[in-house]
């Protein structure tokens, strides 16, 4: 998973930070209408994982769940 930071005044992006995530295969993600949480499904394992989001955009896996058969899409209700 890449992170970017965008400059407030140019909306440049800085260059990417990049995290390694749960499984082989990521498909799909959303992020929280809160913005502190990453919602990350893995294709070939059938697991969603939920990662912090702190205040400088770094990701911490917090817990991985089983969800299925290749999840493909991932919506977050809050």
């Amino acid at each position: 998973m890449a992170v970017f930071a965008v400059d407030p005044e140019t909306g440049f992006l800085s260059p990417p930070k990049w995290y390694n995530v749960q499984g082989a295969h990521p498909r799909a993600f959303n992020i929280s209408s809160t913005g502190d949480t990453l919602y990350l499904s893995s294709m070939e394992e059938g697991t969603l994982g939920c990662y912090s989001i702190d205040e400088t955009g770094a990701l911490t896996l917090d817990q991985t769940v089983s969800v299925g058969e290749r999840p493909m899409w991932v919506l977050s209700l809050e």
